[in-house]
Protein backbone atom coordinates (compact mmCIF):
# COMPACT_ATOMS: atom_id res chain seq x y z
CA UNK A 1 0.00 0.00 0.00
CA UNK A 2 3.07 2.25 0.67
CA UNK A 3 4.16 1.87 -2.71
CA UNK A 4 1.04 2.71 -4.21
CA UNK A 5 0.65 5.86 -2.70
CA UNK A 6 4.15 7.01 -3.25
CA UNK A 7 3.00 6.43 -6.90
CA UNK A 8 0.49 8.39 -6.30
CA UNK A 9 2.49 11.17 -5.14
CA UNK A 10 5.05 10.88 -8.11
CA UNK A 11 1.70 11.63 -10.69
CA UNK A 12 0.53 14.08 -8.18
CA UNK A 13 3.62 16.01 -8.37
CA UNK A 14 4.27 15.45 -12.17
CA UNK A 15 0.90 17.10 -12.86
CA UNK A 16 1.64 20.43 -10.86
CA UNK A 17 4.64 20.20 -12.81
CA UNK A 18 2.95 21.07 -15.63
CA UNK A 19 2.31 17.73 -17.42
CA UNK A 20 -0.87 17.44 -18.46
CA UNK A 21 -1.87 14.18 -16.75
CA UNK A 22 -5.66 14.35 -17.00
CA UNK A 23 -4.92 13.56 -20.71
CA UNK A 24 -3.41 10.65 -20.44
CA UNK A 25 -6.84 9.16 -21.29
CA UNK A 26 -5.53 9.51 -25.18
CA UNK A 27 -8.22 11.25 -27.56
CA UNK A 28 -8.01 8.24 -29.95
CA UNK A 29 -6.45 4.87 -29.01
CA UNK A 30 -2.77 4.87 -29.77
CA UNK A 31 -1.66 1.17 -31.00
CA UNK A 32 2.31 0.25 -29.72
CA UNK A 33 4.98 -2.26 -31.02
CA UNK A 34 7.88 -3.15 -28.88
CA UNK A 35 10.65 -4.70 -30.57
CA UNK A 36 13.37 -6.71 -27.90
CA UNK A 37 16.43 -8.02 -30.17
CA UNK A 38 18.97 -9.46 -28.26
CA UNK A 39 22.25 -11.74 -29.94
CA UNK A 40 20.17 -11.41 -33.17
CA UNK A 41 16.97 -13.13 -31.92
CA UNK A 42 14.43 -10.61 -32.04
CA UNK A 43 10.87 -10.59 -29.75
CA UNK A 44 7.70 -8.27 -30.91
CA UNK A 45 5.09 -7.37 -28.16
CA UNK A 46 1.93 -5.57 -29.09
CA UNK A 47 -0.53 -3.29 -27.38
CA UNK A 48 -2.92 -0.62 -27.39
CA UNK A 49 -2.03 2.87 -25.21
CA UNK A 50 0.27 0.51 -23.29
CA UNK A 51 2.46 -2.84 -22.91
CA UNK A 52 3.52 -4.39 -19.59
CA UNK A 53 4.66 -3.87 -17.08
CA UNK A 54 5.85 -7.28 -17.75
CA UNK A 55 9.32 -9.76 -16.78
CA UNK A 56 10.71 -12.27 -19.25
CA UNK A 57 14.57 -14.23 -19.98
CA UNK A 58 15.05 -13.55 -23.39
CA UNK A 59 18.62 -15.53 -24.68
CA UNK A 60 20.23 -15.21 -21.09
CA UNK A 61 19.28 -11.56 -20.15
CA UNK A 62 16.82 -11.03 -17.43
CA UNK A 63 14.17 -8.12 -17.91
CA UNK A 64 12.62 -7.02 -15.06
CA UNK A 65 9.33 -4.33 -15.68
CA UNK A 66 9.52 -3.51 -19.13
CA UNK A 67 6.70 -0.95 -20.16
CA UNK A 68 6.20 1.02 -22.86
CA UNK A 69 3.14 3.79 -22.99
CA UNK A 70 1.55 5.74 -25.62
CA UNK A 71 -0.59 9.02 -25.51
CA UNK A 72 -2.13 10.67 -28.50
CA UNK A 73 -3.81 14.61 -27.91
CA UNK A 74 -2.28 17.88 -26.53
CA UNK A 75 0.96 16.38 -25.47
CA UNK A 76 1.79 13.25 -27.53
CA UNK A 77 4.22 10.95 -25.54
CA UNK A 78 5.69 7.80 -26.66
CA UNK A 79 7.92 6.40 -23.38
CA UNK A 80 9.49 3.21 -22.87
CA UNK A 81 11.35 2.12 -19.16
CA UNK A 82 12.71 -1.39 -17.96
CA UNK A 83 13.51 -1.68 -13.97
CA UNK A 84 16.42 -3.90 -14.63
CA UNK A 85 18.31 -5.53 -17.61
CA UNK A 86 20.63 -8.24 -16.64
CA UNK A 87 23.05 -10.34 -18.51
CA UNK A 88 23.48 -13.92 -16.89
CA UNK A 89 25.42 -15.02 -19.86
CA UNK A 90 29.30 -15.78 -20.15
CA UNK A 91 29.50 -13.43 -22.87
CA UNK A 92 29.07 -9.95 -23.99
CA UNK A 93 24.70 -9.32 -25.16
CA UNK A 94 24.02 -6.93 -27.75
CA UNK A 95 21.01 -5.57 -26.96
CA UNK A 96 18.27 -3.57 -28.97
CA UNK A 97 14.85 -2.01 -27.87
CA UNK A 98 12.37 -0.41 -31.00
CA UNK A 99 8.97 1.08 -29.73
CA UNK A 100 6.55 2.63 -31.80
CA UNK A 101 3.12 4.17 -32.07
CA UNK A 102 0.61 5.77 -34.75
CA UNK A 103 -1.76 7.97 -34.14
CA UNK A 104 -0.70 10.66 -32.75
CA UNK A 105 -2.34 14.04 -33.40
CA UNK A 106 -1.03 16.79 -35.16
CA UNK A 107 -0.79 19.52 -35.66
CA UNK A 108 2.86 19.21 -33.75
CA UNK A 109 6.42 21.19 -34.59
CA UNK A 110 7.76 20.79 -31.68
CA UNK A 111 9.43 17.48 -29.43
CA UNK A 112 11.67 17.71 -26.08
CA UNK A 113 13.48 14.24 -25.33
CA UNK A 114 14.60 12.67 -22.78
CA UNK A 115 16.62 9.43 -21.81
CA UNK A 116 18.27 8.24 -18.19
CA UNK A 117 19.92 5.01 -16.96
CA UNK A 118 22.33 3.24 -15.00
CA UNK A 119 25.13 0.66 -15.59
CA UNK A 120 26.75 -1.49 -13.73
CA UNK A 121 29.49 -3.82 -13.98
CA UNK A 122 30.31 -3.14 -17.85
CA UNK A 123 32.84 -0.62 -18.63
CA UNK A 124 32.89 0.91 -21.73
CA UNK A 125 29.00 0.16 -23.03
CA UNK A 126 27.57 3.04 -24.49
CA UNK A 127 23.64 3.84 -24.97
CA UNK A 128 22.86 4.97 -28.48
CA UNK A 129 19.31 6.34 -28.28
CA UNK A 130 17.43 7.20 -31.64
CA UNK A 131 14.07 8.95 -31.91
CA UNK A 132 11.92 9.07 -35.30
CA UNK A 133 8.54 10.83 -36.72
CA UNK A 134 6.57 9.70 -39.68
CA UNK A 135 4.29 11.38 -41.28
CA UNK A 136 2.46 8.27 -43.00
CA UNK A 137 1.58 6.90 -39.79
CA UNK A 138 3.04 3.54 -39.95
CA UNK A 139 3.74 1.37 -37.22
CA UNK A 140 8.05 0.80 -37.16
CA UNK A 141 8.57 3.38 -39.22
CA UNK A 142 12.06 5.39 -39.12
CA UNK A 143 11.25 7.87 -42.02
CA UNK A 144 12.45 10.98 -40.29
CA UNK A 145 15.08 11.15 -37.91
CA UNK A 146 14.01 13.79 -34.81
CA UNK A 147 17.64 13.12 -32.69
CA UNK A 148 20.08 10.62 -31.89
CA UNK A 149 21.55 10.63 -28.19
CA UNK A 150 24.49 8.57 -27.04
CA UNK A 151 25.46 8.43 -23.49
CA UNK A 152 29.59 8.88 -22.76
CA UNK A 153 31.13 5.48 -22.51
CA UNK A 154 30.63 4.08 -18.85
CA UNK A 155 33.16 3.88 -16.69
CA UNK A 156 34.24 1.92 -13.82
CA UNK A 157 31.67 -0.47 -11.59
CA UNK A 158 28.58 2.02 -12.09
CA UNK A 159 28.14 5.19 -14.37
CA UNK A 160 24.61 6.73 -14.51
CA UNK A 161 23.70 8.99 -18.15
CA UNK A 162 20.82 11.33 -18.29
CA UNK A 163 19.19 13.53 -21.56
CA UNK A 164 17.30 16.25 -20.64
CA UNK A 165 16.80 18.04 -24.46
CA UNK A 166 16.13 21.45 -25.32
CA UNK A 167 12.71 21.85 -27.45
CA UNK A 168 14.02 20.69 -31.17
CA UNK A 169 12.22 21.71 -33.97
CA UNK A 170 10.05 18.98 -36.27
CA UNK A 171 11.57 18.71 -39.84
CA UNK A 172 8.34 17.00 -40.25
CA UNK A 173 5.52 19.03 -38.72
CA UNK A 174 2.53 17.19 -39.59
CA UNK A 175 -0.93 18.53 -39.00
CA UNK A 176 -2.93 14.99 -39.42
CA UNK A 177 -2.19 11.56 -37.41
CA UNK A 178 1.66 10.06 -37.23
CA UNK A 179 3.67 7.61 -35.80
CA UNK A 180 6.62 8.04 -33.56
CA UNK A 181 9.52 5.50 -32.52
CA UNK A 182 12.21 5.18 -30.33
CA UNK A 183 15.05 3.54 -30.82
CA UNK A 184 17.86 2.24 -28.09
CA UNK A 185 20.70 -0.02 -28.62
CA UNK A 186 23.81 -0.77 -26.01
CA UNK A 187 25.57 -4.04 -25.34
CA UNK A 188 26.13 -5.34 -21.69
CA UNK A 189 29.24 -7.40 -20.36
CA UNK A 190 29.02 -10.57 -19.18
CA UNK A 191 27.46 -9.60 -15.94
CA UNK A 192 26.74 -6.21 -16.75
CA UNK A 193 23.46 -4.20 -15.48
CA UNK A 194 21.39 -1.48 -17.08
CA UNK A 195 19.03 -0.04 -14.39
CA UNK A 196 16.16 2.49 -13.64
CA UNK A 197 16.10 2.60 -17.74
CA UNK A 198 13.83 5.44 -18.84
CA UNK A 199 13.33 6.95 -22.91
CA UNK A 200 10.69 9.48 -23.39
CA UNK A 201 9.45 11.70 -26.32
CA UNK A 202 6.70 14.32 -26.67
CA UNK A 203 5.58 16.25 -29.52
CA UNK A 204 3.36 19.80 -29.38
CA UNK A 205 2.79 22.67 -31.59
CA UNK A 206 3.12 24.82 -27.95
CA UNK A 207 6.20 24.49 -25.97
CA UNK A 208 6.37 21.55 -23.69
CA UNK A 209 7.68 21.50 -20.04
CA UNK A 210 10.97 21.83 -19.02
CA UNK A 211 12.90 19.08 -19.59
CA UNK A 212 13.61 18.69 -16.23
CA UNK A 213 9.69 18.04 -15.87
CA UNK A 214 10.46 15.34 -18.74
CA UNK A 215 12.81 13.53 -17.00
CA UNK A 216 10.04 13.20 -14.13
CA UNK A 217 7.49 11.73 -16.27
CA UNK A 218 9.84 8.86 -17.17
CA UNK A 219 10.57 8.78 -13.03
CA UNK A 220 6.91 8.65 -13.07
CA UNK A 221 6.26 6.00 -15.53
CA UNK A 222 8.62 3.96 -13.67
CA UNK A 223 6.99 4.26 -10.61
CA UNK A 224 3.40 3.01 -11.80
CA UNK A 225 5.06 0.34 -13.23
CA UNK A 226 6.50 -0.86 -9.96
CA UNK A 227 2.62 -0.95 -8.39
CA UNK A 228 1.05 -2.50 -11.53
CA UNK A 229 -0.05 -5.86 -11.56
CA UNK A 230 2.74 -7.46 -13.97
CA UNK A 231 0.66 -9.17 -16.51
CA UNK A 232 1.73 -11.23 -19.90
CA UNK A 233 2.85 -9.49 -22.85
CA UNK A 234 0.54 -9.88 -26.04
CA UNK A 235 3.41 -11.68 -28.29
CA UNK A 236 3.03 -10.89 -32.22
Amino acid sequence: MSAIKTALKVASYLAVAGLGLASVGSASATPLQLGVTINGTPNVFTGTDSIGPFSQTINGVSITGELAVGTAGGNNILSSSSLSVINTNSSTAIISVLLSGTNFIGPSNLATLSASGTLIGTPGTIVTESWYIDPGNVLGATTDLIATYSSPASVGSTSSFSLTSDQVALLSATSSLYSLTEEISYTLAAGGQLLSRGTTVITSETPVPEPTSVLLLGAGIAAVGLVRRPRKAVVA
